[in-house]
C-alpha cells in the first residue's frame, strides 16, 4: 500500500485501487508485453483470469481472523459502525452522519467497495449505499 496509495492520490476517485483488491504476485511473474514494454491488455487478462477471480471471490467473504457471524447493533451502534466504515476504512475524516456519500465524494466504486465491506459484517441485502446516500436517512 505505500506505493499504491501516492498513485490513489494523483488519480481520479473512481480509478483508485482499494486494499482488498490488491495481490501482490511473485517479484519474477511474467508479463504478456510487446517489445516496448506496453502490457498487452487481453493476454494479461487471459494468463491472470484465476487471480483476478481469486480476488473477487475473497473481496466478497469475511477478513481473516473475523467473526463470521453478523453484527446485530442498535441504531447507535450501527451510526458509530458506519461512522467508522467511511471516516477510518474509506477515509472521508470528516464525514457526518447527515453528509451524503456522493457529495462527501464518494462514486460507484468506493460505494461498492464500502458496501462489500458493510455486507461482510452485517446482513444487509439492499444496495444500501445507493438507496440511503447518508447515515441517518431512512427513507
Amino acid at each position: 500500500m505505500p506505493i499504491v496509495e501516492p498513485a490513489n492520490a494523483r488519480t481520479e476517485a473512481f480509478c483508485r485501487v482499494s486494499r482488498e483488491m490488491v495481490e501482490i504476485l511473485d517479484l519474477n511473474t511474467e508479463c504478456p508485453r510487446i517489445d516496448k514494454g506496453t502490457v498487452i491488455r487481453v493476454a494479461f487478462y487471459k494468463r491472470f483470469a484465476d487471480v483476478t477471480d481469486s480476488i473477487y471471490v475473497r473481496f466478497g467473504r469475511p477478513e481473516e481472523g473475523m467473526d463470521t457471524n453478523c453484527l446485530i447493533l442498535s441504531l447507535n451502534e450501527l451510526e458509530s459502525y458506519l461512522l467508522n466504515v467511511f471516516r477510518d476504512k474509506m477515509r472521508y475524516r470528516n464525514l457526518g452522519a447527515t453528509t451524503d456519500f456522493f457529495e462527501a465524494g464518494s462514486d460507484s466504486l468506493q460505494a461498492i467497495t464500502a458496501r462489500a465491506r458493510i455486507v461482510r459484517e452485517i446482513d444487509l441485502v439492499s444496495n444500501v449505499i445507493f438507496e440511503y446516500p447518508n447515515i441517518l436517512d431512512t427513507g
